[in-house]
């Protein structure tokens, strides 16, 4: 009875989140590479992975679940991402035994550079300027008990266009529950990217104002930037090993999340794993906002595989995701981790 209640409680949890906002919120947050996931396992399944990663990709997925790592371990990954942007991802997480985990971890955003143009000179005027975005995540997470764990991260956030830059701190927390009375089920709760709003000084913003006095001098100022929140999300995740043998295991997944910038997102995905070496992964993502667009076809599929491959002592792991984005064409992802 117990667990049927549980499991009630947790599908309700889930479905009456899609009913908190009825209105689109889109364009409402800045900081928006901070959504872009990383890895190629968790993107595969659609991002339904807050309750099911335990590698070095958890300091974006769930900060709880970085203490599931129970080796050193250090993950790269690479997305080419729509118009030729580009978004890479490392990160490192150290066991530290009884006091817990500890992690690091370095996302970057690049993308090629644009011509300066004005209104008279529509085609160029022979500058270029570029854009980037950086955030650093410093981790801690830790198991208090045989059934959770709890982890948060402490982020830097930087946001760069031509020579104007803006900076801010945001914070992760996460949780990471697996009830005894239920077998093989796991319950993951998350917030993300909760901080002060960020506003972009500096380089063009800086300007000097005419002094209607008899000396006749430019005094410098500064135009002022409107600042803007950070992209949170409130998360809930749960996972269940339907299939556990010594050779297969068998995992469904379901993520829902509600943003501040849009409406509630549910996203659900499921992993096969064959003796221990070879994965497929498949997911969907249910996003209103991209739904109600009849024309976005078959976007908000995932699917993708991935290999541990023994190297010495120690294991690669390889990771291919590929996530359809409608009129954004195909997204193709890979990660490389490395246990040692």
């Amino acid at each position: 009875m117990i667990k049927r209640i549980t499991l009630l409680v947790v599908f309700a949890l889930l479905i009456s989140s899609l009913s908190y906002a009825a209105f689109s919120k889109l364009g409402t947050a800045g900081a928006q590479f901070l959504k872009i996931g990383v890895g190629a396992r968790g993107p595969a399944m659609a991002g339904a992975f807050t309750a099911v990663v335990d590698d070095a990709s958890a300091l974006y997925w769930n900060p709880a679940c970085a203490a599931m790592v129970e080796t050193n371990e250090f993950l790269v990954s690479d997305v080419e991402w729509v118009l030729d942007i580009r978004t890479n991802f490392f990160s490192y997480v150290k066991p530290m035994g009884l006091l817990g985990n500890i992690g690091f971890g370095l996302t970057l955003l690049t993308m090629d550079e644009m011509d300066v143009t004005t209104v008279y000179e529509p085609e160029g005027t022979g500058e270029t300027f570029g854009a980037h975005d950086i955030a650093a995540s410093l981790n801690y997470s830790r198991n208090f008990t045989d059934v959770f764990a709890f982890g948060m991260n402490i982020k830097w956030i930087q946001q760069s266009i031509w020579n104007m830059t803006a900076n801010g701190i945001a914070f992760d927390f996460g949780t990471l529950y697996k009830p005894v009375f239920i077998k093989n089920f796991r319950l993951a709760f998350v917030m993300t990217n909760f901080g002060p709003e960020m506003t972009f000084k500096g380089g063009q913003l800086e300007t000097k104002f005419k002094e209607d006095d008899w000396y006749g001098k430019d005094q410098p100022g500064a135009l002022s930037a409107t600042p803007y929140p950070l992209p949170m999300d409130f998360k809930i995740g749960i996972a269940y090993d339907a299939l556990k043998t010594e050779t297969g295991l068998l995992t469904f997944a379901l993520d829902a999340s509600h943003p501040n910038d849009s409406r509630e997102i549910v996203r659900m995905g499921m992993e096969y794993i064959w003796n221990n070496m070879f994965a497929v992964r498949g997911g969907y993502k249910y996003d209103p906002d991209l739904f109600e667009d009849k024309l976005n076809g078959t976007e908000g599929f995932a699917f993708g595989f991935g290999a541990n491959l023994p190297f010495g002592n120690q294991v690669i792991k390889v990771d291919y995701a590929g996530e359809d984005m409608g009129r954004l064409s195909f997204i193709h992802r890979v990660s490389i981790g490395l246990g040692f």
